[in-house]
């Protein structure tokens, strides 16, 4: 600790990031994560999730969204929205990943 190799701040901002980016986790569960399994203070945990933008978060849940979409061919917004929450997204993250996942794709008339 008094070298630097470790630092409770470098832990909880990698843990965040790679938990949303690589297992698809929400902000809350990261949130968590970080409180109930290693004892990291609020303070710490609300800088580490401050450093993932509200892109990276958006991103996980689409895909999210379509991984649950391979399984569950034909599931309802409404479930999906539902499953999205548990992982630890908020709601209007949960409702904008699903409504960019589930509209159909846009294609331009032929010209």
């Amino acid at each position: 600790m008094k070298e630097g190799y470790l630092d409770e701040r470098r832990f909880a901002e990698a843990y965040a990031i790679d938990h949303v980016r690589l297992k698809g986790w929400g902000p809350l569960k990261v949130l968590a994560g970080l409180r109930m399994e290693h004892g990291i203070g609020d303070s710490v945990a609300e800088m580490a999730l401050a450093a993932l933008s509200d892109v990276d978060v958006l991103e996980a849940g689409k895909r999210a969204v379509r991984k649950r979409r391979q399984v569950r061919i034909g599931e309802i917004a409404s479930e999906t929205v539902g499953a999205l929450m548990r992982r630890g997204f908020p709601l209007e993250v949960a409702r904008e990943a699903v409504a960019a996942e589930v509209a159909p794709p846009k294609f331009d008339p032929p010209c």
